[in-house]
């Protein structure tokens, strides 16, 4: 826990809760803590509400006191030098662009909130998403174009269409694995040539 760049707990109303936080407490520079609410997130507003009310009033002693009285639309919170708390929420675009709570909305949040503490974190992930979105959307309006043209009925104009996109699916997914499977081998290459720690 003490080398670690980042040290995150799930806020819960298990026994250990408070053993993790104490941890964290003593061990651990505020600015390299992060509290996730993740596992509330399923739930509806009153209910998370009274998730975090337990959550807080077990974690208070811990913290001063010094915790917001409403999670609201919280998902994280970070902490300044004196142990205040910065409520974070997921960021509208993020949500839109990744469909909802998505990893690659979730660690776009905490980017530049991360890279204030010294933490950087890959682009590669969210490269490649952009590229697998870019083809799809080129391949399904290559199809809707083709339609149009085929010599067939309309039946097979769909199947036709259906077997396009489901090709270009394939395709897609073949090359997603050697992206994924080439940046990494880079980004390795290059974290070795220039020691520099990162959280993938």
């Amino acid at each position: 826990m003490t080398i670690s760049q980042l040290v995150i707990i799930h806020a819960d109303v298990s026994e250990g809760l408070l053993w993790e936080l104490n941890a964290a407490k003593e061990n651990v520079p505020p600015q390299r803590l992060l509290v996730s609410f993740l596992t509330f997130e399923r739930q509806d507003k009153k209910t998370r509400q009274k998730l975090y009310e337990s959550f807080k009033k077990r974690s208070n002693t811990i913290f001063s006191g010094c915790l917001p009285e409403r999670i609201n639309d919280t998902t994280f919170l970070l902490f300044d030098n004196e142990w205040n708390p910065i409520p974070i929420k997921l960021r509208t675009w993020t949500t839109l662009i990744f469909f909802g709570r998505a990893i690659g909305s979730i660690r776009e949040t905490l980017r530049s909130h991360l890279k204030k503490r010294g933490i950087r974190l890959g682009i590669r992930n969210i490269v490649i998403y952009v590229i697998n979105v870019l083809l799809i959307a080129y391949y399904v309006y290559r199809a809707i174009a083709a339609y149009q043209q085929l010599p067939f009925g309309s039946a097979g104009r769909i199947a036709f269409v259906i077997a396009i996109i489901l090709s270009s699916l394939v395709f897609i997914l073949m090359l997603n694995a050697f992206m994924r499977a080439a940046s990494y081998l880079i980004h390795r290459i290059w974290l070795r040539y220039r020691q520099v720690p990162e959280i993938l």
